[in-house]
């Protein structure tokens, strides 16, 4: 996430490197849910609380990025 930020803040908002960078973002939080899943399944459920406190973390941190990138384009599509 913390590329993207530097990306749209260069006022990249769209194209293949913000596509490479979503799927790579993907991945990352499958193996937090792989993970999660795999603490579940040993009985650890401290740390499985503590890898959902991360995905949701992230989560929140994601949806100030879509507000952000939502408004580049909306300044973006105002200077064309």
């Amino acid at each position: 996430m913390e590329i993207i930020v530097k990306v749209q803040d260069k006022g990249i908002s769209e194209g293949a490197v913000i596509k490479a960078l979503n799927i790579a973002k993907l991945c990352l939080y499958s193996l937090l849910w792989l993970a999660m899943g795999y603490w579940i399944f040993r009985g650890h459920y401290m740390f499985a609380w503590d890898e959902l406190v991360w995905i949701t973390g992230f989560v929140a941190i994601e949806m100030n990025v879509v507000a952000w990138r939502k408004e580049l384009k909306e300044e973006q599509a105002e200077l064309a």
